[in-house]
């Protein structure tokens, strides 16, 4: 019959292809609309993908930048179907980041069913973030971190001074971006877990190799699929991170922990202070711990299971040795890029302005004398240039391009009363921020006097965002800044820093997994003969 004829023909896949085509492009652009409707300026989005695409054709620095200049601070944009809010205006940031945090207490929450990661303060959510947050902050204090300077001083020794000299001694050109990365490595591990190593000679070491491999962050397919429909790759199962990375950095850690458990033998490392804290916090009677308020979990993801306890009472102060071993992989892990761009941005900027490398070498000297050549956190603290050039570079080439806090619940912003849903992603233009002339004048230029004491008043509250703000801000902060000033201090003491052929200006960057990378940056060195600093 002619009726089953068309259902068995092509005319009949035809139908079906074309229905199903239809259908996905209503579904995909059916919520195109929520902004306008809204009275929200917004990037005009595109079928399937919304708006992501425009980050993936062009740096997402660029993009910020010209979505910031044409929307202004406040405006919407969309990752497939979901609509998302930038807002870069710093009243409504106070409200976001500080006065109204129970409303965006997160930053996007990304479900990867590995233990290990939803473990990390950065990624734990709720009661349990409040209590893990609580117990990690003091170990950042600036007590803690003075007893880490021996491990930093000792690494820009061996790690950066050494490996600088041969071209100190023959002025040719290097990329400063892997030497550093070679130091920031060495620093973390061994601050971190009390592994000595030598991320420049020894690149086949599986721990350097792993890390390494941790901190690629290339555009990839699965990068943008993630982009587009996360929904649909978390339920496909497909991890965004390759699960064997935690699962190496887990088996080091509770290897350590059980090592020291059993042995009884201690380390001037991060995961002796947790330990010690977390002990000192179970034997307090007044946090009433104990084995039966704790449950085990057990979770897979890519293959890897992992299997660890939780504290069903979250006011409990104190931390499991499985929460340990996640708060030390997240230092090190979140504690490399950003210090490793930073240090070569800082040296990059130096070598462009020598009368400021100059005035800064000059300050360091003069602090030394007071401390007889002992490089110190206070001395260091007490440069204050030195803070200013970090302070000058962080806010023009700022690791992060763009942070994220997600709504918990609904929500509406501002005079306008803009609504925000339960679960939608608020995005802060960090990178588009400050490069803002109105907050930053002449905000092209590279000036760290603007950070002078007198000068620093004058700036609006909420405009610089290079570790966050609130109480979701970069825990580590105070730990990176000594790292990167220890770093530039021996740069600067022990050799000249110039420009040399190779030196691009302006600096070719772009952007890869929201990070403002640079390409290769290469400088000059030239050695000095009296540095101060006391061997």
């Amino acid at each position: 019959m002619l009726g089953t004829e068309l259902f068995d023909g092509p005319l009949f896949v035809v139908f079906v292809v074309g229905l199903t085509t239809a259908l996905f492009y209503w579904y995909s652009t059916k919520n195109f609309d929520y902004w306008k409707k809204r009275n929200v300026p917004y990037v005009a989005p595109i079928p399937f993908v919304g708006t992501v695409i425009h980050n993936i054709i062009k740096p997402l620095h660029e993009s910020e930048i010209e979505r910031y200049k044409k929307l202004g601070r406040v405006y919407g944009h969309f990752e497939g179907t979901s609509p998302l809010l930038t807002v870069g205006d710093p009243t409504l940031l106070r409200n976001i980041l500080v006065k109204d945090f129970h409303h965006f207490p997160s930053r996007r929450i990304t479900t990867s069913g590995n233990g290990l990661f939803a473990t990390m303060v950065a990624n734990i959510q709720g009661e349990d973030w409040k209590r893990i947050r609580a117990i990690i902050s003091p170990i950042f204090s600036s007590g803690k971190i003075k007893k880490l300077m021996s491990i930093m001083k000792e690494c820009a020794d061996i790690s950066l001074i050494a490996n600088f000299r041969p071209h100190g001694k023959t002025g040719a050109s290097l990329d400063v971006k892997r030497i550093y990365g070679a130091y920031a490595m060495d620093v973390l591990a061994r601050s971190a877990f009390s592994v000595k190593i030598d991320t420049y000679h020894d690149s086949e070491s599986p721990f350097v190799k792993t890390a390494l491999k941790a901190f690629r962050k290339s555009i990839s397919p699965k990068y943008v699929m993630f982009q587009i429909f996360p929904r649909l790759m978390k339920m496909l199962g497909i991890p965004f991170y390759e699960p064997e990375v935690f699962q190496f950095f887990q088996d080091v850690s509770m290897q350590i922990v059980e090592d020291r458990k059993r042995t009884g033998q201690t380390s001037n490392d991060f995961v002796q202070i947790l330990l010690d804290t977390s002990k000192e916090l179970s034997e307090d009677p007044k946090s009433e711990l104990n084995e039966k308020e704790t449950e085990d979990v057990n979770a897979t993801y890519g293959g890897v299971s992992t299997k660890h306890q939780v504290f069903k009472n979250a006011s409990k102060k104190s931390l499991s040795h499985f929460e340990v071993v996640a708060q030390c992989v997240v230092f090190f892990l979140a504690g490399y890029d950003a210090t490793v761009l930073t240090l070569s941005h800082i040296t990059y900027m130096l070598a462009l302005h020598p009368d400021i490398q100059d005035q800064l070498r000059e300050d360091l000297k003069q602090t030394l004398k007071e401390t007889d050549g002992e490089v110190t956190y206070d001395s260091l603290q007490s440069v204050k240039l030195l803070d200013n050039i970090v302070s000058e570079t962080l806010r023009i080439l700022p690791p992060s391009v763009r942070i994220e806090r997600q709504c918990a619940v609904d929500y509406e912003l501002g005079e306008q009363k803009i609504p925000i849903k339960k679960g939608m992603i608020i995005t802060i233009p960090v990178y588009a921020m400050h490069r803002d002339s109105e907050f930053f004048p002449d905000a092209e230029k590279f000036d760290p006097d603007r950070w002078s004491a007198e000068n620093k008043q004058k700036l609006e509250p909420y405009i610089y965002l290079p570790f966050g703000l609130g109480p979701r801000n970069c825990v580590g902060m105070r730990f990176a800044l000594t790292e990167i000033k220890v770093a530039i201090a021996y740069a600067v003491l022990n050799f000249n820093i110039k420009r040399s052929p190779k030196t691009k200006v302006p600096l070719n960057i772009f952007s890869s997994h929201g990070l403002l990378q640079s390409t290769e940056i290469h400088v000059a060195l030239e050695e000095r003969t009296d540095c101060p600093v006391l061997k």
